[in-house]
């Protein structure tokens, strides 16, 4: 196992040195000077994959299959670094790949995109998001925390995160009572053109 820490600053200071000290005995601590980029990269995957996984009901394979809804992850992973951007956050890299040169695969061609979203995650198909696991055990789950974090601070920042805040709504609603996690709700989620990424 692996930990990301470091101070929101980019500084090296000696409380990391020892928080990396107490981590190494339980796997690997990284420090880095972007803890920011890192936890934007790790919210980016949170709200595409698990947000989806958990409106869906599905594991992360679930979405991988479906042409729909790995279109709508991407687009969720769009508005995500799109916000990021707007922020002036500079992401860090995902498994090995700049978030970035997603952005720019999906330009070029969004079937590329989609093949390169499966070769990335296929190897954690089986994964099932913790926002379901936690509603699946009558539990509150991080929605605000997750897909709504992306919705408030896209809306600070005015970039629109249309599929993002679809999704966000559909875990609400579950975790209310007012809706149940379900492939069908896939139907009520509008998927914009992507060309509305790049204007």
């Amino acid at each position: 196992m692996t930990y990301d820490v470091g101070e929101l600053d980019g500084s090296l200071t000696e409380r990391i040195e020892m928080v990396k000290e107490v981590l190494d005995n339980a796997g690997e601590a990284l420090i880095t000077d972007n803890l920011t980029g890192v936890r934007w990269t790790k919210l980016l995957v949170n709200v595409a994959m698990s947000g989806l996984s958990t409106a869906l009901d599905c594991d992360y394979g679930g979405i991988l299959d479906d042409e729909t809804a790995i279109t709508a992850a991407i687009c969720v992973m769009m508005e995500t670094i799109k916000t990021a951007q707007a922020l002036d956050i500079k992401m860090e890299p995902m498994q090995g790949a700049d978030p970035a040169i997603l952005f720019e695969i999906v330009k070029q061609d969004l079937e590329n995109a989609k093949g390169a979203v499966r070769f990335i995650w296929d190897p954690h198909r089986n994964i099932v998001g913790s926002m379901l696991q936690d509603l699946k055990k009558g539990l509150p789950c991080e929605v605000e925390a997750l897909n709504g974090y992306v919705e408030w601070k896209a809306g600070e920042a005015g970039v629109s995160t249309p599929v993002n805040d679809q999704v966000t709504d559909i875990i609400r609603k579950i975790q209310s009572g007012q809706a149940r996690s379900g492939f069908s709700n896939l139907e009520s989620i509008t998927l914009p053109d992507v060309s509305v990424y790049f204007t």
